[in-house]
C-alpha cells in the first residue's frame, strides 16, 4: 500500500543530496557547491597529467566523514586498473578519480558511490597502492558501497571509478561505523524536502503530496498520488519486468516520479531545470534523466507513463545506460507499443514500402530523439519516424528467427558507450555474425514477410 510521506511540508533546510541532479538543484550554497565541483575537475585534470592515480598522495582530495562529496568523472580522469577490472569489465576503459581516507582513531568505516549517470565501481588501496577491496554494486542496483576496518592515520587511496566507459557526475560518502540496515536505501525527510524544493516554486511547496510505494516515491502537486502508485508498481512496473525479465531487486531505492498537476507547469518545470527553450519543452510529453522521470497528469495509465518508466527501470535497476538514442528509445517504445496493442509491424511494412526510413547506420548513429514517444504513433519520417523504427529492430530481435539472444543482446548493448558505432557494430558481428548492413536486410527481409 503506498504510504503518503511529508505531505504539505513546510519549507526546510534541504542540504542533503542523493545524486548529481538533487546536488545541483538544491546546494543551499552555490559557490560552496562550484568549489566542490571546482576542486573534482581540477583533481582529475591534475591526476590525468601526472599518471598512476593512487600514487598522487598529495593532490588527493581527503574525505571528510559523514559529508557528501560531489564530483564529475569526465575523459580526462585517468585510467584504473586492477586484476578483478581486467578479468571481468573488458568492455571499456575504466576511469577514476583518487581520494585519501585517513582516520585519526582506528574503526570501522563504509564509503558509498552514488551515481545516476554511470554503472559505480571502488577500489580501495593502502598507501603502497596494493588493491585491498574492491566493490560493484553493494550498495542498491548500480550504487557501490566498500566497508573495512580502517587503521589509525593511514592514508588509504581510494578510487572512485565508472564503468563501460560511461561518465557523469556523482556522490561520495565516508561513513563511520557500520551502516544502519537499510542506509542508503531509504529516502530520509531531508532528502525528500530538499528534492520538493528543486522541483516545484515555493508557492507550491506545501500543496505537494509525497507517496511512497513499493517501487517509487510521487511527488505531486495534484493528489491520486496513491491510486497512481499502485497503478505504477502492479502494471507499469511489473509490465516492463514481464516483457524483459529480471530479478526481482532485493535492495531497491525507491525512484522518484514528478508528476504536475497541469501541462503548463510540467513545460515551466521542463524549461527551468534543463534551461530549454519554451517550444522545445513544449514538443516533450514526458522525459527521463538522471533518476527521474516527469510529466503531467492526465491518466494513470497513459502511455507516457509506460515509455518513460521503461527509460527509469533501464537506467536506474537495470544500469544500461548505453547503446545510443536508438537502443533506449527503441526498448521504451516497444513496451509502449506492447501496452497499447499499437501495431508496429503493419507501421513498419508500410513505412519500408513508402520509404519512410533511414538506413540503420543513420539510425544507429543519432545522437538524440528528443520528441514526445506519442509524436510516433502517424509515423513519417524525421526524428518522429525514427522512434517506430527504433521499436522494430527491438521487436525483430526480440521476436524474430533469433530471439533467444535477445537477453545477452539487451545487456551487451546497453552497456556500449553512446556514440560508438563500432562497438555497437560489434556487439552485432559477435552475437547474430550481422554487420550493419546484414542486419538491416535481415530487418527487412524479416517485415517484408
Amino acid at each position: 500500500m503506498g504510504t503518503s510521506r511529508l505531505a504539505h511540508a513546510p519549507p526546510g533546510p534541504g542540504t542533503v543530496a542523493t545524486d548529481a541532479a538533487v546536488a545541483r538543484a538544491v546546494a543551499t550554497d552555490p559557490a560552496v557547491h562550484a568549489a566542490a565541483r571546482h576542486a573534482a575537475r581540477c583533481a582529475a585534470a591534475l591526476l590525468a597529467l601526472t599518471g598512476a592515480a593512487w600514487s598522487q598522495a598529495a593532490e588527493a582530495p581527503v574525505l571528510a566523514p559523514d559529508t557528501w562529496f560531489p564530483g564529475e568523472l569526465t575523459d580526462a580522469a585517468p585510467r584504473v586498473a586492477t586484476d578483478a577490472l581486467a578479468a571481468g569489465y573488458t568492455d571499456a576503459p575504466v576511469l577514476g578519480l583518487t581520494f585519501t581516507v585517513q582516520l585519526e582513531a582506528a574503526g570501522p568505516v563504509y564509503i558509498d558511490l552514488r551515481s545516476a549517470e554511470f554503472d559505480a565501481y571502488l577500489v580501495l588501496r593502502d598507501p603502497s597502492g596494493k588493491v585491498l577491496a574492491e566493490d560493484d554494486d553493494g550498495l542498491v542496483a548500480t550504487h557501490s558501497r566498500l566497508q573495512f576496518e580502517a587503521a589509525a592515520r593511514t592514508p588509504y587511496r581510494l578510487q572512485a571509478c565508472a564503468l563501460h566507459g560511461q561518465r557523469g557526475d556523482f556522490q561520495l560518502r565516508l561513513g563511520l561505523g557500520r551502516p544502519a540496515p537499510g542506509e542508503g536505501i531509504a529516502w530520509t525527510e531531508d532528502e525528500i524536502r530538499a528534492r520538493l524544493e528543486s522541483i516545484f516554486p515555493q508557492e507550491l511547496w506545501k500543496k505537494v503530496d509525497v507517496v511512497e510505494s513499493k517501487y517509487y516515491l510521487i511527488f505531486t502537486d495534484g493528489g491520486a498520488g496513491k491510486s497512481f502508485g499502485k497503478i505504477l508498481d502492479k502494471e507499469i512496473f511489473a509490465g516492463f519486468r514481464e516483457l524483459f525479465p529480471f530479478e526481482e531487486p532485493k535492495h531497491m531505492r525507491p525512484l522518484p516520479i514528478y508528476l504536475f498537476n497541469t501541462r503548463e507547469r510540467y513545460i515551466d518545470f521542463i524549461e527551468r531545470y534543463f534551461k530549454m527553450e519554451r517550444e522545445a519543452a513544449e514538443a516533450t510529453g514526458g522525459i527521463a534523466f538522471s533518476d527521474f522521470y516527469s510529466t503531467s497528469y492526465s491518466s494513470p495509465r497513459d502511455p507516457t507513463h509506460f515509455h518513460e518508466c521503461a527509460h527509469q527501470i533501464m537506467s536506474n535497476v537495470l544500469g544500461l545506460r548505453g547503446g545510443g538514442s536508438w537502443y533506449q528509445e527503441g526498448v521504451a517504445e516497444y513496451y509502449e507499443d506492447k501496452v497499447s496493442k499499437f501495431n508496429r509491424e503493419a507501421e513498419t511494412r508500410m513505412a519500408i514500402r513508402t520509404g519512410q526510413t533511414v538506413g540503420l547506420r543513420e539510425l544507429f548513429g543519432a545522437q538524440s530523439m528528443l520528441f514526445s514517444a506519442s509524436e510516433d504513433k502517424k509515423g513519417g519520417g524525421g526524428a518522429a519516424g525514427m522512434y517506430g523504427q527504433a521499436a522494430s529492430v527491438i521487436l525483430f530481435l526480440k521476436e524474430g528467427p533469433q530471439k533467444k539472444k535477445f537477453g545477452d543482446f539487451l545487456q551487451r548493448m546497453g552497456r556500449v558507450p553512446r556514440g560508438k558505432l563500432d562497438e555497437i557494430e560489434a556487439v552485432f558481428e559477435e552475437l547474430y555474425g550481422w554487420s550493419i548492413g546484414e542486419l538491416e536486410a535481415e530487418w527487412r527481409e524479416y517485415f517484408a514477410g
